[in-house]
């Protein structure tokens, strides 16, 4: 049998919490250690996980062989590169870095030091979105919203790397080509950036993507609508349901949606690439993707001044 692999968690946040939990529960890892510099938060790694707590991230090297990173994005850059070439397998909550030209460097990075990268493009492992991909063959029109009500948990980065950068993310994977044209119209209402963004994306396939992200609104709502020539679906993210009905009719029927963990379905695809299998993770490369049509986004939907 395999040694387990030492894990580490950077940032006991909202999302490393989960991280942490995960990892010390997976049958194939053995948790190692959180960097975290919060002495509240070190008196409850220690209570809740032993004696496995640091100030400092740099003080895991060299006691994990992989590690969760899950800081503040402005910190991505530099925690990840550090690990990489540390020679540490990293697992980055997503967006990979602040900018696309520093995911293109750690992707860099990891290719040269023979380490795995991925990204927590954490809808990737969505059931109803892994049932939507599995029945979708040509997408002609992709229509994604992800709408949220205001919370405050986020301000270090705006809308479209808080909130549309998953959907992003979808729209590349599901369109499989190039985007030739971005078009974004957006507004700042909190103070921490855009809030609300609508944009559009054409593909080089000819497939058209309209997104649209606020997380200013009423009610919690993800979705996504992809039409084909003959038919179409509509996927609830929240609800976990995805539904086909033809493109000249009303009635719809059920896509079997198969009930999933989707972190630990994430957590897993990050441990069978370190063990060298194939892996349904999110690579540097198309996190790096991602951020780049980001910034195209957020460059155009910009409000004039």
């Amino acid at each position: 049998m395999a040694d387990p692999i030492r894990a580490g968690v950077v940032g006991l946040g909202y999302f490393g919490s989960f991280h942490a939990k995960h990892y010390a529960s997976h049958p194939e890892v053995a948790f190692a250690g959180i960097a975290d510099p919060s002495p509240a938060r070190a008196d409850f790694i220690r209570a809740t996980y032993g004696d496995i707590h640091v100030d400092d991230p740099a003080a895991l090297i060299g006691r994990v062989d992989a590690v969760s990173i899950a800081a503040p994005t402005a910190l991505h850059h530099e925690v990840a590169a550090a690990f990489i070439d540390a020679g540490v397998h990293v697992l980055v909550e997503k967006p990979l870095a602040a900018t696309a030209d520093d995911a293109a460097d750690l992707t860099a990075r990891a290719a040269k030091a023979g380490v795995v990268l991925q990204v927590g493009h954490i809808e990737r492992f969505n059931p109803a979105y892994r049932a939507l991909r599995g029945v979708l063959r040509e997408p002609l029109l992709l229509e994604l919203r992800r709408h949220a009500p205001w919370t405050g948990r986020v301000t270090d980065v705006d809308v479209v790397l808080d909130l549309m950068i998953h959907d992003i993310d979808l729209a590349l994977d599901l369109a499989g080509s190039e985007v030739v044209e971005v078009e974004a119209a957006g507004v700042t209402m909190m103070g921490h950036g855009l809030d609300a963004v609508n944009a559009r994306l054409v593909f080089a396939s000819g497939a058209v993507a309209e997104l649209s992200a606020t997380r200013v609104s009423a009610a919690p709502v993800r979705t996504i609508v992809a039409h084909e020539r003959e038919r179409a679906f509509a996927a609830d993210l929240t609800a976990r349901t995805v539904a086909a009905f033809a493109a000249k009719g009303a009635e719809k029927s059920a896509v079997e949606v198969v009930t999933a963990d989707a972190l630990g379905l994430e957590i897993q695809a990050f441990v069978d690439a370190i063990r060298g299998k194939t892996s349904a993770g999110v690579p540097g490369a198309a996190a790096t993707a991602a951020l780049a049509v980001a910034e195209a986004i957020r460059a155009r939907g910009l409000p004039a001044r």
